[in-house]
């Protein structure tokens, strides 16, 4: 039996000052809403992926942000078959799922400097700022178990109470 291998990513979750939370709804899948998210290339750290990442899906700079925390370790999930068939069909995809480090970014910038339209082919159609928990409900299924110990560990580093 082959062991089963994961894409190393990094997961962003951008808080505002009123304690809640960026999320953007894919352009790809009927009204599913996700953090920033993305692969680390060979050539960078997590935290060059982040600003990277940041850069490219949401529009936002990183002189608008503080990095408040990260995930202590990699968090796994697992993609379901109907995913993994459609990454098969689409290329020669050789990771059973995603092995996401999560950073809790402070932002401190204007809401019309997010743009999730911001490069070629964009991921996001939509975004929004919702309650800090909010995510959890809606977050497509097998990423929920992540999100939820993700949020959990990371919201110690807030400096206020979140719905």
């Amino acid at each position: 039996m082959t062991a089963r291998t994961y894409r190393p990513a990094i997961g962003i979750i951008v808080v505002n000052e009123h304690g809640q939370v960026l999320i953007a709804r894919r352009n790809d899948m009927e009204n599913q809403w996700q953090f920033p998210q993305g692969g680390i290339d060979s050539s960078e750290t997590p935290y060059e992926a982040v600003l990277r990442e940041l850069k490219e899906e949401t529009g936002i700079d990183q002189k608008s942000v503080e990095i408040l925390g990260t995930t202590q370790t990699y968090l796994q999930y697992d993609y379901p078959p109907s995913v993994m068939q459609e990454l098969n069909v689409s290329k020669t995809w050789r990771y059973a799922g995603q092995q996401v480090q999560f950073f809790l970014i402070r932002y401190f910038g204007s809401d019309e400097d997010i743009n999730v339209q911001n490069v070629p082919k964009p991921e996001f159609d939509a975004w929004k700022w919702v309650d800090y928990w909010e995510p959890l409900r809606l977050i497509v299924e097998f990423k929920r178990d992540m999100y939820d110990r993700a949020m959990t560990e990371l919201v110690a580093y807030l400096r206020f109470e979140v719905k």
